[in-house]
């Protein structure tokens, strides 16, 4: 990832991190005196969710790096994506693999990142960031072309 990407996606999450804030300072003072200000409320909510949903988004979709995928594949997808494990279609496996390609990878990352069918959330990898599950899913793709 190129430096000037490190720098976007920092100053997003800082971003997202401040608009969260202000939602928990909105729902405390909400809590606080219930019934001011509701309408209100509501609508700087609906915007600070849809501001947050559209930089996550910008987030996962920033540089995704195949290399670095297979370090995250090697340590969290192997297990079950190198084995078909659990009818995991299995890296490498071009049939099993195309029709999910060619949906493309911001469907497949958040398919990872949500979890599907028996593949729990992440894959199971809690420490793993979008980043990181971008990466795997990346490599994945790349291998089973």
């Amino acid at each position: 990832m190129s430096t000037e990407s490190k720098q976007v996606q920092s100053d997003l999450q800082s971003i997202i991190d401040i608009y969260s804030k202000l939602i928990y300072t909105l729902l405390e003072t909400h809590t606080n005196n219930p019934g001011k200000g509701i309408a209100g409320m509501k609508s700087i909510i609906s915007a600070t969710v849809f501001t947050v949903c559209t930089l996550s988004a910008g987030i996962a979709s920033a540089d995704v790096d195949a290399k670095a995928g297979e370090l995250v594949y090697n340590r969290a997808c192997k297990m079950c994506h190198g084995t078909g494990m659990a009818r995991s279609p299995k890296t490498g496996d071009k049939a099993a693999w195309a029709a999910r390609i060619a949906r493309g990878a911001e469907e497949l990352t958040n398919n990872a990142i949500k979890g599907i069918r028996a593949m729990p959330p992440r894959g199971g990898c809690g420490s793993c960031s979008n980043e990181d599950i971008a990466n795997a899913v990346a490599f994945i793709m790349e291998q089973s072309k």
